[in-house]
């Protein structure tokens, strides 16, 4: 049987855990089936570096699934950017001519600078995790801000989508807007996905880090993730501060690639003391211990109009590690899904008001027997984001594009 030839355009680093935790899986997956040829490309930025004998190994391991991997050194000044590009590109055009006719993205940045190419090469795209990205920066007033280029790059997403021969997104939502606006591709809904082999609950972690920080039974609310631009900054400390006011049985836990000291600041601006957190940055494959120690996830995604068309990973995580969420009115699906299977909190908004507001429903959850919450936390998980329930979608839309 001939073999389907792909090209994967990643502009992310080939450890970044929105590549290793989502699409990346998929192709895996995807390879033992053995009907298909990948060339991945990525653009390794120093946050995620490899050593050589890493990538020397992570080649071959990729090469035995049929994965030529070639990853190009991220750069930051825009000339330099802009060569890293002619050089990628280069790459698809030469492997196009040994029939790779297809190609994959991840998210709308990518999917925007391969449309062209995929015209001038005749490719199929795929566009994986398909999100009006260039909108979000618009609405949050974020860079870039010169009302020209951000419009710009607002036609060129919404051109990559009616260019694209299929499209896997995160809503229901954003399926919906897709198919109102007559969009050709073949759309898949593809939340985020998380493992589900590895986000699990474990009742033993959970004990050992609760005796190691002393945390007793205190509430333990966490948040992993970065603070500022698409999500909320000092509002989340406000809103830990006064749920700490109202009851000193709450502790926290933050999960961070930030500086430590940015967001000590912060603590202490809100009068949230010391002993009442623990501030650290883990690696994905140890995360499923501290969401295990915790009793709430926060998800800090502000509901703005167009947030309803994101995906936000934390929520899956969360879930199959059995541990219910508190989500903000109009983020995602991630507010009916906390609603329909009674695993979540749905507010306002994230502030002082709110957590006065939600403080009794957050203790109703809490004051749950744990292994019902986690049991039933756990089957919405692997329903709405597990990775065993997404794959098959995956596959399909891999091989029929």
């Amino acid at each position: 049987m001939k073999r389907k030839k792909i090209s994967v355009f990643i502009y992310n680093s080939f450890k970044d855990p929105l590549f290793q935790s989502n699409l990346f899986k998929y192709l895996v997956h995807n390879q033992e089936f053995g009907d298909c040829e990948i060339l991945l490309i990525t653009f390794e930025q120093p946050e995620y570096h490899l050593t050589k004998t890493e990538q020397l190994e992570n080649k071959n391991r990729l090469r035995r699934l049929n994965i030529i991997w070639r990853p190009f050194n991220w750069k930051k000044k825009t000339v330099f950017k802009m060569l890293n590009f002619l050089e990628a590109f280069y790459l698809v055009a030469k492997y196009r001519f040994k029939g790779y006719s297809h190609i994959i993205t991840l998210g709308t940045v990518a999917a925007t600078m391969a449309t062209p190419l995929c015209g001038i090469l005749n490719l199929k795209h795929f566009i994986y995790q398909y999100e009006p990205h260039f909108r979000f920066l618009k609405e949050a007033g974020l860079p870039p801000r010169n009302p020209l280029l951000i419009n710009a790059l607002i036609y060129l997403e919404w051109y990559a989508a009616r260019a694209a021969r299929a499209i896997a997104t995160g809503t229901s939502h954003m399926v919906r807007d897709l198919k109102n606006r007559s969009i050709k591709a073949e759309i898949f809904k593809v939340p985020s996905c998380t493992d589900e082999s590895l986000f699990r609950f474990d009742p033993v972690e959970r004990n050992r880090i609760r005796s190691d920080l002393s945390i007793g039974t205190k509430k333990v609310i966490i948040y992993a993730g970065k603070f500022g631009g698409l999500y909320y900054d000092d509002e989340v400390f406000q809103f830990i501060s006064e749920l700490k006011a109202l009851s000193e049985d709450y502790f926290f836990l933050i999960l961070t690639p930030q500086e430590k000291s940015k967001i000590r600041k912060s603590m202490k601006k809100y009068s949230i003391s010391p002993d009442s957190y623990y501030l650290t940055k883990i690696e994905m494959n140890e995360i499923y211990k501290w969401y295990s120690a915790a009793d709430l996830g926060l998800v800090t995604v502000p509901p703005l109009p167009l947030q309803k068309y994101r995906s936000p990973i934390k929520t899956g995580e969360y879930l199959n590690c059995g541990l219910p969420f508190l989500v903000c009115k109009g983020v995602s699906d991630d507010d009916q899904i906390a609603t329909e299977y009674d695993v979540g909190i749905v507010i306002d908004e994230l502030s002082r008001e709110s957590a006065r507001e939600v403080h009794v429903e957050i203790s109703r959850f809490l004051e749950e027997q744990k292994p019902d919450l986690v049991m039933r936390c756990r089957e919405a998980g692997v329903k709405y984001r597990g990775f065993s329930t997404l794959k098959s979608i995956m596959r399909k839309a891999i091989i029929e594009f």
